[in-house]
């Protein structure tokens, strides 16, 4: 008896410490993103001669590549007033730190100066933005990237270009305009270092890997495991339930595949709402029956006589969500649900499975992720299943040996005794926490 505790012990705790190693990860993650560097103060003195400097490797680029002359940066009257430009940067792109610290200073110093600041990493809207402007301007692909800043007639690309140029170039502007997608001569600064234009481009396993665990932790996700463990508390064999519980996953699975390849989208942020809090009280009060039932047998709540028919429809109901076919079911419309509340980095690997130019890149990488997201669902699976007593019969059946059915009935009493009590925190949280 001591052992078989134990065991539940075992399993509430894995599944406490998959949820604290999950914030864990969230929260470095978040840390990371949002550190800021000190840059040193830049020098104002600019140049009224030809840069030879190894930093910039092209000069003078037009949009028919009709133009040989190096600009030169000229001081005159300060006209920034009348000086609109678009910077394109990307949260997490490591060359873009000191720009983003640039801007801000430069803003500072002109609060006039029209500054019109685009994140492309995680914004689809801003990306396809910055793609225009790239072949509005001609920028030769292979030299594509960001940092980057476009004015009316030239573009400054990487951070040595910006930093040295851009407040030179702001200062000698003369047009009043902002920078648009109509052909005509611009002159580029190129500097040697520059980012990827996409977050495609430095993505890692070990950052899907911290967004799919980001993403079971929202209320979406718990409530899907509320349903789960719903689903094995009809269950008595461990055949039964490993196969219910696998088959519930691949159903939450495919439809995230489905969605990744735009077959699939969630429901509305108010139904979504809905789902997860009906979820959470009949997790609280399944719990608290179960609970009850364990410390209060004595106290009756529901009637003891219950009509045949209604008897029957709920045993018939039971036995159809627990076969792996109903289960399959079961999960494929809670999975409908949960997609509303997946965020951060599957958002992104979404946007970018259906875009052209990235889905072969992406496809891998969301297909990872959703194991990795469902795959505490599966170690949850098998935790409870193991737990059941295996029979050593001839057909290998995995019932209770004949003769001890009292230590089934045991194991079946502790095992949904630890089962409602994860249900039943689990459904406070999800209630009045989330």
């Amino acid at each position: 008896m001591v052992m078989v505790k134990s065991k539940f012990s075992l399993i509430f705790l894995i599944v406490i410490l998959i949820s604290l190693f999950s914030i864990s990860i969230i929260a470095a993650d978040n840390q990371t993103s949002n550190e800021t560097i000190n840059t040193t103060s830049l020098e104002e003195n600019l140049t009224t001669q030809k840069t030879t400097t190894p930093l910039i490797e092209n000069s003078t680029q037009t949009n028919k590549n009709t133009s040989t002359k190096t600009p030169k940066i000229i001081v005159t009257k300060n006209q920034v007033k009348n000086t609109c430009l678009y910077y394109f940067t990307g949260t997490k792109c490591a060359l873009c730190l000191e720009t983003d610290t640039f801007i801000i200073t430069l803003q500072k110093k002109y609060p006039d100066l029209k500054i019109n600041q685009f994140e492309v990493y995680y914004n689809k809207t801003n990306r396809q933005l910055l793609q225009s402007y790239l072949d509005a301007y001609e920028i030769d692909l292979n030299k594509q990237g960001i940092p980057i800043v476009f004015l009316p007639t030239s573009y400054l690309l990487g951070p040595k270009a910006i930093t040295q140029f851009l407040e030179g170039a702001v200062n000698s502007n003369t047009d009043a305009s902002c920078p648009d997608l109509t052909t005509k001569e611009v002159i580029g600064i190129l500097g040697k270092q520059k980012g990827p234009k996409n977050l495609i481009e430095i993505l890692t396993f070990s950052m899907v890997t911290a967004g799919a665990f980001g993403n079971n932790i929202t209320p979406g996700a718990l409530a899907v495991l509320l349903v789960l463990l719903i689903l094995f508390l009809g269950l008595k064999t461990r055949r039964r339930l490993i196969g219910t519980g696998i088959t519930f996953t691949l159903a939450i699975y495919l439809v995230y595949l489905l969605a990744g390849i735009g077959l699939l989208s969630g429901v509305t942020a108010q139904t979504y709402y809905y789902f997860y809090k009906i979820v959470g009280w009949l997790a609280i009060l399944i719990g608290l029956y179960i609970l009850k039932e364990r410390f209060l047998p004595g106290l009756k709540i529901i009637p003891e006589k219950i009509p045949e028919k209604l008897k029957k429809l709920l045993n018939k109901t039971i036995k159809v969500i627990t076969y792996p076919a109903g289960a399959f079911i079961i999960g494929f419309i809670v999975a409908l649900f949960q997609l509303s509340s997946t965020k951060g980095i599957y958002k992104i690997l979404l946007e970018l499975a259906t875009e052209q130019t990235t889905k072969n890149a992406a496809l891998p990488l969301l297909l990872f992720h959703n194991f990795i997201f469902i795959l505490y669902l599966i170690v949850i699976t098998l935790l409870i299943g193991y737990s059941i007593k295996r029979r050593e019969a001839k057909k290998g059946k995995l019932d209770i040996p004949d003769g001890i059915e009292h230590k089934l009935k045991t194991n079946l009493k502790s095992l949904h005794f630890f089962i409602s009590l994860i249900m039943f925190i689990l459904g406070i949280i999800v209630v009045f926490f989330l």
